[in-house]
């Protein structure tokens, strides 16, 4: 997969970026005078001050995980990083609540990663700056169209789970699944050894979490105290992204 920086608006501070090896700089401008009011100069800023990104420490840190967005925050001249999957999952807020509980302070820079294996050129950079060129950097960039979102960053690496198994189960009767993670591209995601979460609106599960190997993973389920008649959902996902997979069961004589 292919490291894409994109471009788009929002932030209030322009950016420098560079990458060399697992090593991300960023330099975070500040205003120092206003030279022509509405037109966007160079000029006007001067660097406030550079932070370094070391990929392979983010990924030992306690906030990887399987899917997640590092969002690096610039707040009062401080550099704040954070796995908002993670602060999402353990807040329960959606987007919205979790850019109010930041004090609507809008990231400076993301890295979306996929896996806690992943390499830096597996994942995607978004990077946000208030001008089309408020960005300093030799990297290849992407724009993105106006009114896009980090979902335009996101969705090209997420991976999805595909749960096989029965579609049909007797009431109490028990039937072993398999959860298959695949790449965004469709591909077995054989560099995935993480655990699987699992979650049923009925039944009974009695592992809800379940180590995977090279992307695959077992699990049972019982059809316990269900009727005929009645059906319900099985999903799957990581611990911090959920729902990446779901199959529905219909309870039959």
């Amino acid at each position: 997969m292919t490291l894409a920086q994109v471009v788009y608006h929002g932030q209030e501070h322009p950016l420098g970026l560079s990458i060399q090896g697992n090593q991300i700089s960023v330099d975070v401008y500040k205003r120092i005078e206003l030279k022509a009011e509405g037109a966007f100069d160079w000029d006007d800023w001067a660097i406030w001050f550079t932070h370094v990104i070391d990929f392979a420490e983010l990924q030992a840190s306690q906030q990887a995980e399987t899917m997640a967005s590092f969002n690096l925050y610039v707040v009062h001249g401080k550099v704040v990083i954070e796995n908002a999957y993670a602060h999402t999952t353990n807040s329960k807020t959606d987007a919205r609540g979790f850019w109010a509980m930041n004090g609507g302070h809008t990231p400076a820079l993301v890295i979306v990663v996929p896996y806690k294996t992943s390499q830096l050129g597996d994942c995607k950079i978004g990077v946000n700056v208030p001008h089309l060129h408020a960005l300093r950097t030799d990297v290849q960039i992407e724009l993105l169209e106006p009114g896009q979102t980090l979902e335009a960053i996101r969705l090209p690496v997420i991976p999805r789970i595909e749960i096989e198994g029965p579609a049909t189960l007797a009431p109490n009767a028990v039937a072993e699944f398999t959860a298959r993670v695949l790449n965004n591209d469709g591909t077995p995601a054989e560099q995935c050894n993480d655990d699987i979460f699992l979650e049923a609106t009925g039944g009974y599960l009695p592992l809800t979490r379940v180590p995977s190997r090279a992307g695959v993973a077992k699990f049972r389920l019982r059809a316990a105290d269900l009727q005929p008649g009645e059906s319900f959902k099985i999903k799957a996902g990581f611990k911090y992204y959920v729902g990446l997979g779901s199959k529905v069961l219909a309870v039959v004589e």
